[in-house]
């Protein structure tokens, strides 16, 4: 068998060089070591995030992207899928040509001509290493968490507490004669004293607070993020007499959260927004834009050039070049607009409270003026344009303005590059 598929069986080849998912179509045979099926065809999106050619994977098995930490059951089940022709969902570790880690959501599914016959196995591949980073950083937050020190406070219905123990004395700040026999409301801000009463009507009626997360105050005065676990006290006859809390200071955890959601709305390398959080901010902005009956344009900016700059100049390179434009959009943008990396190079612009057409057109021409200079980077000058496609509320409607804007940009890419053209031009056209 040839080490390439004609390109007459695989039809649809320019839509799978399109998509963002990996596709890698191999032999059904043979699957035995040292050899295996051999790989036919990659995608685009295979060699973007490998880092091999086609050339370089035509012809070799998929084993060139394993490495010491590939798990070896997810191997083996993969093997008993493909020697029963099964498809198979699987995670998987695998390696670029740098010998970069990343992480894989795929599935193999086997491929039958019109007789049923099995031709090919093909495997499509979601990168899901970001996911991967953002679980093992909830893993390690879970583990913080779950072997800190917690305080434990035992008190009775009146709320005078009875025991205190040492690590309630470093949450709080006030030693165990200080606390003893003193009102656990000591330690309410104001704002909460009402959560005493609500605590203990649960108390006495039996029920257990698991989780509580609420705010308490430190001796010296400053106010800690806690979450409490309460539980009813009670005697020899089974009276309840009094509440234990268990309380464990989560600012840590705040903070954490919050950085967890940091990483989940922004662009790693970039810092900008992405295109979830982008989608819900231009929500909010067409909102705004009804209710103050202003204008409201979403812009859609492809760097020109790019894939060729980091096909020469590698992906470091690359990376700074999107860094750099990110900052320069930056400078020409007002305050209140929205910028947003999509991924690759595709950024989106929100701008809001316009009054008319020209306003955007400023913009605009600021962006492309600047872009046109190229960049110095690590002693490159690179040749760097911009191509713009924009939409405008209310002119284009409430509906599809990103898809509106994005077909604008595609529009200009079609016809010449670095310039911008809006929504309704095309329609003229």
């Amino acid at each position: 068998m040839s080490d390439k598929i004609d390109e007459k069986e695989l039809p649809f080849k320019s839509v799978l060089d399109q998509t963002d998912d990996v596709v890698i179509i191999t032999e059904v045979e043979p699957l035995n070591e040292p050899f295996g099926p051999k790989i036919l065809y990659v995608n685009k999106a295979f060699t973007t995030l490998t880092g091999y050619t086609q050339e370089e994977v035509l012809g070799k098995t998929p084993r060139i992207l394993q490495g010491d930490k590939t798990d070896k059951n997810t191997l083996k089940r993969i093997r008993t899928a493909l020697e029963k022709k099964e498809a198979i969902h699987v995670e998987l570790l695998n390696y670029a040509k740098d010998q970069t880690e990343y992480w894989l959501d795929f599935t193999i599914i086997p491929i039958k001509d019109s007789k049923g016959r099995i031709q090919y196995f093909a495997a499509i591949e979601h990168d899901i290493t970001e996911r991967k980073k953002l679980e093992d950083a909830k893993a390690m937050l879970s583990a913080l968490v779950e072997f800190s020190g917690e305080a434990i406070i035992g008190k009775n219905l009146e709320g005078i507490i009875q025991s205190w123990n040492k690590a309630a004395r470093n949450l709080y700040g006030y030693t165990e004669k200080e606390a003893i026999d003193a009102n656990i409301k000591m330690l309410f801000p104001e704002e909460r004293e009402g959560e005493f009463q609500e605590i203990m009507d649960k108390i006495v009626k039996d029920e257990h607070i698991k989780g509580f997360e609420t705010f308490r105050t430190h001796k010296d005065g400053h106010i800690i993020p806690v979450s409490l676990t309460i539980a009813p006290i009670k005697n020899a006859r089974g009276k309840i007499i009094g509440a234990s809390t268990t309380a464990r200071d989560i600012t840590q955890q705040k903070i954490n959260e919050e950085k967890l959601k940091h990483l989940a709305e922004h662009d790693v390398l970039t810092g900008l927004i992405n295109r979830p959080l982008f989608e819900d901010r231009m929500v909010q902005a067409l909102a705004i834009a009804k209710r103050t009956n202003c204008n409201m344009a979403v812009c859609f900016l492809d760097i020109d050039g790019f894939k060729n700059i980091n096909d020469t100049y590698g992906h470091n390179i690359g990376d700074l070049v999107l860094c750099t434009a990110a900052k320069c959009m930056q400078k020409c943008i007002r305050d209140i607009d929205t910028l947003a990396r999509f991924g690759g190079d595709e950024f989106a612009l929100i701008l809001s409270y316009l009054n008319e057409e020209k306003d955007v057109i400023k913009i605009v021409k600021k962006l492309i003026h600047l872009f046109s200079k190229g960049f110095l980077i690590e002693n490159y000058n690179l040749k760097v344009t911009l191509s713009i496609g924009i939409s405008l509320y209310p002119r284009d409607g409430m509906n599809d303005l990103l898809k509106k804007a994005d077909a604008a940009m595609y529009y200009v890419k079609k016809h010449g590059k670095n310039n911008f053209i809006f929504f309704n031009a095309i329609d003229k056209d």
